[in-house]
């Protein structure tokens, strides 16, 4: 039967590779172990990142809503619908909305939105106090 290499080795040379056999191994092992802390410290890093990145999203978009929340409301408060559907309306010229009847002259062309439509008014006559 043909020997292997390492039976062909004398003892004193079998000793030898083995002691650095079982030195590749240890080194090995370290080198495994140093490699696994880092990917452990590496994991645990990004995992820290994800979980500030994940906060600082949810803020912004906590933000944002609050945001959209508060234009919504002044969008619902602007909206005429609820006091026009109430029998309200809002008289306007080209210059704009009218509060005072001193801002007319006889002959301005009004607007009167209502619920269902614009109607256009001509001032015949002012009675001013």
């Amino acid at each position: 039967m043909r020997q292997t290499f390492f039976e062909r080795l004398s003892g004193a040379a079998r000793v030898n590779l083995l002691n650095r056999t079982h030195l590749l191994d240890r080194k090995t092992q370290l080198l495994y172990g140093q490699a696994n802390k880092i990917l452990n410290l590496t994991s645990n890093q990004l995992n820290l990142t994800r979980l500030r990145h994940e906060n600082a999203m949810l803020s912004t978009l906590e933000r944002h809503k609050n945001h959209v929340m508060i234009m919504k409301a002044k969008l619902t408060e602007k909206d005429p619908k609820h006091w026009i559907t109430k029998g309200w309306t809002r008289l306007s010229t080209q210059k704009g909305y009218i509060i005072n009847a001193r801002d007319l002259d006889v002959g301005d062309t009004l607007k009167a939105r209502l619920v269902d439509g614009l109607v256009h008014l001509k001032v015949e006559h002012i009675d001013s106090r």
